[in-house]
């Protein structure tokens, strides 16, 4: 908890600027890719072995799920070890031929932080990733059905995914420039209740690295007490949307202090922030001592 508190009550003077991030590895990129494949064609396969090798004993995976006694959309949360005993259970079909592929797309590699897209003929999933110690690990998904195969489902109105990005930037706006401007209100407009926000922390003592976790109610009351006061103008936001599909979105927001993955849902019409993985900024700002 020391140490999670430590970063968020980190001095926010100063301008601060970008890191000029070198691009990310060959190397990188075919383990995070490999870690994606893991995850989704070894539950295909329903190959246990597979999914402990790419996925963080900590994962959060998220879903929104519909209640049929009053039609109002929840946040589904499962973990680790329902995705491996439902793996070990071969719950899911195996695929087979050509249509049946997994297809994975990498959007964006930053400072030992990963995101991206993989898709099969059942699910869509959005998936974060960080290196632990050397590999690659999903940490958080946000996942739905994919489309293609709700080809018996109740018809739904056309989804547009341009009509919603508004509301999408919107709710990472609130996050991020509610906290550099003290605004709680907004914040809390951002994220939903049940927010997961993940951090990779290496400790000095171990060399090894832990994940540290803070919810709606911490992040709203930093930044009601005014930790991150930052002047508009050395925020330097940079937002991205690299996805959207019907109920999730996937976007990076960049910053002065902060590297910031974000997974959000629309839930009974509004768009909330439901998993964070974040970093600061190696060029960011540090307090004078």
């Amino acid at each position: 908890m020391r140490v999670l508190i430590s970063l968020l009550l980190l001095g926010l003077s100063g301008g601060g600027a970008f890191c000029s991030d070198a691009p990310p590895t060959q190397q990188d990129k075919s383990a995070i890719e490999a870690a994606a494949l893991d995850y989704m064609a070894g539950a295909h396969e329903g190959n246990v072995a597979r999914i402990e090798r790419s996925v963080h004993p900590e994962l959060v995976k998220r879903s929104v799920m519909k209640l049929p006694q009053d039609g109002r959309e929840v946040l589904r949360t499962a973990g680790f070890s329902r995705l491996a005993e439902m793996v070990r259970a071969k719950q899911l079909p195996p695929l087979e031929g050509e249509k049946d592929q997994v297809e994975f797309t990498l959007f964006a590699v930053r400072d030992g932080l990963a995101s991206g897209r993989v898709v099969s003929p059942l699910f869509c999933d959005y998936c974060h990733f960080a290196n632990m110690d050397g590999q690659w690990k999903l940490i958080q998904v946000l996942w739905h059905p994919n489309p293609a195969a709700a080809s018996g489902a109740e018809p739904k109105p056309a989804f547009d995914p341009e009509r919603e990005k508004k509301a999408i930037r919107q709710a990472a706006l609130d996050y991020l420039e509610g906290y550099y401007s003290g605004d709680a209100e907004r914040m809390a407009r951002g994220v939903h209740p049940e927010l997961c926000k993940m951090i990779p922390v290496t400790l000095p003592q171990t060399g090894r690295t832990m994940l540290n976790y803070s919810g709606s109610e911490l992040l709203i009351e930093a930044t009601r007490a005014r930790t991150g006061l930052l002047d508009e103008d050395k925020r330097n936001i940079r937002l991205t949307i690299f996805d959207v599909q019907p109920n999730i979105a996937l976007v990076e927001v960049l910053s002065t202090m902060f590297h910031d993955y974000l997974q959000l849902a629309c839930l009974n019409g509004e768009w909330k922030i439901v998993n964070v993985l974040w970093k600061m900024n190696p060029e960011a700002p540090r307090p004078a001592r």
